[in-house]
């Protein structure tokens, strides 16, 4: 798949299905794109200059933002949707990726 050849938008295509799932494992990351581990962060690192924790760090701020803006959903529910078991180590995670607490952001929006 796109990893493997190089292709990046295949690539960029398969690594939109991982940012769905809240949490993965590098392991299931390299199933999907289909390449060993080992081969899988290299290639990740060439093609997104950033390691796969990272990108998924990235994936789940940007999807908490984003249920932040647009849902009613509780903080307790967003934390469960972006994977995190704990609301309050979501809303410390939070702050530390945003300089506020997910409350302050869905309050500045208004």
């Amino acid at each position: 798949m796109g990893i493997r050849n190089g292709n990046q938008n295949s690539a960029e295509h398969s690594l939109e299905k991982l940012a769905q799932k809240a949490f993965w494992r590098v392991s299931e990351m390299a199933t999907l794109v289909g390449c060993s581990e080992k081969h899988l962060e290299r290639r990740f690192h060439e093609l997104f200059n950033q390691t796969q924790h990272d990108w998924l760090n990235d994936a789940k701020f940007t999807r908490a933002r984003v249920l932040l803006r647009k849902s009613r959903k509780s903080i307790k529910e967003i934390a469960k949707e972006t994977g995190f078991e704990n609301g309050s180590y979501f809303c410390t995670w939070f702050k530390k990726m945003n300089g506020i607490t997910p409350t302050e952001f869905r309050n500045n929006l208004h």
